[in-house]
């Protein structure tokens, strides 16, 4: 979704901005956006190269960054330490030293124009401009108007089994902040990730990736769960990483995790947890997830908006397994909660041609792209209904999938 300022408040802005320079803006916008996701002041090479691989910076920019600490033989360093040494190295001012060699993704000269001026940007960018401008962002900002694309995306989160949907209803009845779930997955389902990311986006009515802070985290690898993992993805500080207790480092990971809480929502995706032994899977639930609802359920939070979802996903490897049986879960959770309308979420195998049917004729008055649809052809092309197809078959009939297949994999 992308934003704009409202007509009322932009006087406001430019005079906030005009009490600093574009390149100090976007400064501190860029450090607030690393900072955000290292949560240290001071980093190492490592730290800028999981910068890279979260998307923050270009990898041409690790590369110049690296170069550049390498020359000056500095192994621990600030952003400011790096900023100075780039602009000393290379003769240059800060506005150029953004553009060229500390490219911070989202923070070009366009994006600061376009915020300064009231154009629709990127939501995420926009929530950031606003934070560090000390703005508020319901005083400031209204959704500008969506794209086809946007408005097909959306239409899309709302096509599902009705019973997929019907758990999802009771459970918004019911539930508040914090809730778990285990996802059946199954085995026949090649393109995992397309499937799990509709199934979210469906539940959650939003791009959680945009208002979520999402930590996967991959239990089939064949080693006990690795905290560091949490510790990196969440953006805790990494000097939890050496501490050796493994109960102290889920306490403190835990603290963490609520000290953010005025920031951030978060998702936890425990994956393949078919795979792994009962003692690690209780580990989880005894030691992280149980004391972190208590934590959040007993304490106070600024942000009265917070939410805190894990989901486990299960590949059923093991039809005979029934988590919910072995694993106790939801009687640990809340002793009062009905396990099966709450806690046990499906992937389904195939969609009715009826469902397909009916969303092309409820939607096409939303979304003129729907209106080109035929539902007998997306029925075909995605061998009559196949989950994993139903997506792709929906943009290759608009000639759109090339361009689109990034936003549905998590």
């Amino acid at each position: 979704m992308r934003w704009r300022v409202r007509e009322s408040q932009l006087t406001r802005i430019q005079q906030l901005i005009q009490q600093t320079t574009e390149g100090e803006l976007r400064w501190r916008v860029a450090t607030y956006k690393i900072r955000q996701a290292i949560a240290s002041s001071q980093l190492t090479i490592q730290d800028i190269e999981t910068l890279a691989r979260k998307e923050i910076l270009t990898y041409d920019s690790l590369t110049t960054i690296r170069n550049c600490m390498q020359h000056y033989g500095m192994e621990i360093f600030s952003l400011e330490d790096i900023r100075d040494k780039l602009i000393q190295l290379f003769g240059t001012n800060l506005v150029n030293c953004l553009n060229e060699h500390f490219k911070i993704t989202n923070n070009s000269h366009g994006v600061f124009i376009d915020f300064k001026k009231g154009n629709p940007i990127d939501e995420g960018q926009f929530r950031i401009f606003c934070a560090v401008l000390g703005c508020q962002l319901k005083q400031v900002g209204l959704p500008a108007n969506k794209t086809e694309l946007e408005e097909l995306e959306e239409l899309i989160w709302n096509l599902d089994h009705e019973k997929q949907i019907e758990f999802w209803k009771d459970l918004a009845k019911s539930r508040g902040k914090i809730a778990g779930f285990r996802v059946q997955v199954p085995k026949q389902i090649v393109d995992k990730e397309l499937c799990l990311n509709w199934l979210l986006k469906c539940l959650l009515k939003c791009d959680y990736r945009q208002e979520y802070k999402v930590i996967d985290i991959i239990l089939n690898s064949g080693r006990s769960l690795n905290l560091d993992v949490i510790i990196g993805q969440a953006g805790l500080p990494q000097k939890l990483k050496n501490i050796e207790e493994e109960n102290d480092k889920f306490k403190s990971i835990i603290e963490g995790i609520h000290s953010k809480l005025n920031e951030k929502k978060f998702i936890f995706i425990f994956d393949s947890v078919d795979s792994r032994r009962k003692d690690e899977l209780d580990k989880i639930l005894d030691f992280f997830w149980k004391p972190l609802c208590i934590k959040l359920l007993n304490s106070e939070t600024k942000n009265t908006n917070f939410k805190v979802l894990m989901f486990w996903i299960d590949y059923q490897e093991n039809p005979n397994m029934d988590w919910r049986k072995i694993y106790k879960f939801h009687q640990r959770y809340e002793p009062n909660c009905q396990a099966d309308a709450v806690f046990e979420l499906s992937l389904p195998d195939f969609i009715n041609h009826s469902d397909i049917k009916d969303w092309v004729d409820q939607s096409q008055n939303v979304c003129p792209l729907v209106a080109q649809l035929n539902s007998n052809q997306i029925w075909t092309n995605s061998c009559q209904g196949n989950y994993q197809y139903i997506v792709p078959s929906i943009y290759q009939s608009l000639n759109l999938w090339e361009k689109n297949k990034d936003k549905w994999k998590i």
